[in-house]
């Protein structure tokens, strides 16, 4: 498989450890040089000296913030959240808390992306004529090009079709399915919801490293959990947001306005919501008390070629109310179970 690397993403592997650091933005002061006319001698007007532009203004705010902070108060293992504003990219709030996290991991780390790659694979699936009411299997394993995927605890599941294998987490059906697509619709895909694609907050963000198959095996394992694909809280949230919104806003730590911004097929858009809405009502994230109207993905990670015994990454993704957001606990066992309660949190507070 190869790697699709963006430049914003050229740090070396794991947790972030640089500190917040602030951009600031300067302004040039010039005269402006007035020509007579009929060949007379130029005259030049008085240089004017500016007042300096005000610094642009934070979008994070206050009440969000501290509800992030509030969310991970408890939480025994390192964890993560941000929240974005899904129409604009403006980023609302993020907190880390834990061992070894630096303030900014929100931002910075870098992840394996586990089942939350399934949004991506989803899009790939509903783009190229697979609907969500597609009948499919979910074996407890399958083999394709001889690469065996297998389904978490090894299970087979009920699911019968695309929305409840999606609702489910059924890697097997992804993998069988998202084995018959083309190499690269996988980082088309992962380019039209955000991921990998730079960010307005500069060298600070680690928007992801995509990586693009080149074999049925390989399309087998990154359409079920991504294949080594790595990403921050932030770029999973950014991917969330696009989803929300209908159209790519990359993330921001400024005040803007968004814009139009890059938009999705409504009727793609339509099947991903529902799925989305799926897993919550009755899939891997329902029973964690996540508010009404909350539409998630959960993802459960392991890093590939870590030595035993390997780090779990329990994910939430997700959005309500044009808030899109990421949780990520380094350690949990399952996204839904562990990272779950902690968006609950966030989301009832903030209402």
């Amino acid at each position: 498989m190869c790697l699709l690397e963006n430049s914003e993403t050229a740090k070396p592997h794991g947790r972030a450890r640089a500190a917040n650091r602030l951009v600031g933005l300067g302004v040039a002061v010039c005269a402006i040089a007035m020509c007579g006319c009929s060949g007379a001698s130029p005259r030049r007007s008085a240089s004017t000296t500016r007042a300096p532009s005000p610094p642009p203004a934070s979008s994070i705010d206050p009440r969000l913030q501290h509800a992030a902070v509030l969310a991970l108060a408890n939480v025994g293992e390192p964890a993560d959240l941000i929240a974005m504003r899904a129409s604009t990219g403006e980023v609302l709030a993020y907190s880390s808390r834990g061992r070894d996290l630096a303030p900014g991991d929100s931002l910075e780390g870098r992840y394996p992306t586990g089942s939350t790659y399934k949004l991506v694979t989803s899009l790939a699936l509903l783009e190229h004529g697979t609907g969500p009411d597609v009948k499919v299997d979910c074996p407890a394993s399958v083999t394709i090009d001889g690469r065996i995927v297998t389904n978490f605890g090894g299970r087979s599941q009920s699911a019968a079709t695309l929305r409840q294998a999606f609702a489910q987490s059924c890697n097997t059906a992804f993998a069988t399915l998202g084995s018959r697509l083309s190499d690269a619709a996988f980082a088309a895909a992962a380019s039209e919801l955000g991921l990998g694609v730079p960010s307005r907050i500069g060298s600070r963000a680690f928007v992801g490293s995509v990586v693009r198959p080149v074999s049925g095996a390989d399309r087998a394992v990154v359409a079920s959990d991504g294949g080594g694909t790595l990403a921050s809280p932030l770029a999973l949230a950014t991917v969330a947001a696009t989803i929300d919104s209908g159209a790519f806003h990359p993330s921001t730590l400024v005040r803007a306005d968004g814009g139009p911004g890059r938009a999705l097929p409504a009727a793609t858009l339509a099947g991903l919501r529902s799925m989305m809405a799926a897993a919550v009502v009755d899939g891997t994230a329902a029973g964690q008390r996540l508010p009404t109207g909350t539409c998630a993905k959960t993802g459960t990670a392991e890093l590939e070629g870590a030595a035993a015994p390997r780090t779990v990454f329990a994910w939430l993704v997700g959005y309500r109310r044009d808030v899109a957001f990421a949780v990520l606990v380094v350690g949990g066992a399952q996204g839904g179970p562990v990272a779950g309660p902690i968006a609950a949190r966030f989301l009832t507070a903030i209402g």
